[in-house]
Order: C-alpha cells, then structure tokens, then sequence
C-alpha cells in the first residue's frame, strides 16, 4: 500500500476501505491510458461509445493498485435522484473528501464543438453536487479525446491537460 494510503477507514459493514485522493486517481487514469493507448484507440474507433467500457476499467484499475480502494460505480450522489457519478471515491471513509468523477468520451463521429458541449454538462453537474453530513464533496470532471482538433479546442482553458501519445485527457474540478 501507497505511504499516503496507509490510513483506512471501516464503512458501516465493518469492511475496512482505503480512502484515494484525487491526485491520486489522476495518476491511475494517467497510468492506465499510457499503458492501454492501443486499447483506448480500438475503443474509438469502434464506431460506438465507449465511455462505460472506460468507467469499468478505471475502476478495475483502482481496485487492482488499493485492493480495498472506497470506490463505485453509477453512485446516487447528486441532488436530483435520477442523476448518477461515473465513479465516487472516499463515499464510505470517514474523514477523507469525496469526490464525484465525471468522465467524457470523445465519439468518433461527433464534432469537437458537441463534444465539450458535452463535458461542460459534466462540469455543471458538478455544481449538483450532495453535500453529506459533515464531509467534504468535491467534483471532477474527465474528459478523453483522440481528435486533433478536440485537443486543440482546449488549449486555453482552465484544467489540467496530459497528452498521453494520441489521447488528450483533460480534468478540472466542478
């Protein structure tokens, strides 16, 4: 276990969960797009969405490097009831933020301009966030291209942006 893991918090099942920071989780995300750019590529270009297959296997990759990572998938954790998190961290440990993520993939066929349209969705979404009792709730918002143009359509935003071979990942907190 990573030295800034090494506090665990028990969840109501008496389970012991590792809390995850964000930095944290950006370094995985980064980690596992360098090592599955031929993966990410074939997903692309499969023609269809690809973002669910992405959701899983970002939440495998956490769970592979803290086994027992505070990690879910398609959480209630937004005001509206109906609006679910890609993934949440930390919604168990005690003491330690939560954090709502929010991941956008780029479709093949869809323009540059319909897909941050998508995203700042996402990053409003975050503003939704539900405050539990005495716990920070932070949000974050993910989004994967592998268009040129997408990538460039970015460049002068606020956020954080990786180039990871021909896949452009952007991050900002909502």
């Amino acid at each position: 276990m990573a030295e800034s893991m090494a506090i665990e918090s028990s969840g109501s099942s008496g389970q012991s969960f590792t809390p995850i920071k964000v930095s944290e989780f950006k370094q995985i995300l980064v980690d596992w797009l360098t090592a599955n750019q031929g993966r990410v590529a074939g997903a692309y270009n499969s023609g269809g969405g690809w973002e669910l297959w992405l959701h899983v296997e970002l939440y495998l990759a956490v769970k592979t490097k803290y086994p027992n990572a505070d990690i879910v998938r398609e959480a209630s954790s937004y005001k509206t009831k109906s609006l679910r998190a890609d993934l949440v961290l930390n919604s168990r440990c005690q003491g330690a933020a939560m954090c709502i993520i929010e991941i956008k993939t780029e479709l093949m066929s869809e323009l540059y301009t319909a897909f941050w349209t998508r995203v700042g969705l996402d990053v409003d979404k975050g503003q939704e966030v539900k405050q539990s009792a005495g716990k920070t709730v932070v949000a974050l918002a993910v989004a994967i291209t592998l268009k040129p143009e997408t990538w460039q359509a970015v460049r002068n935003e606020v956020g954080e942006k990786t180039k990871i071979g021909n896949i452009g990942c952007y991050s900002t907190m909502g």
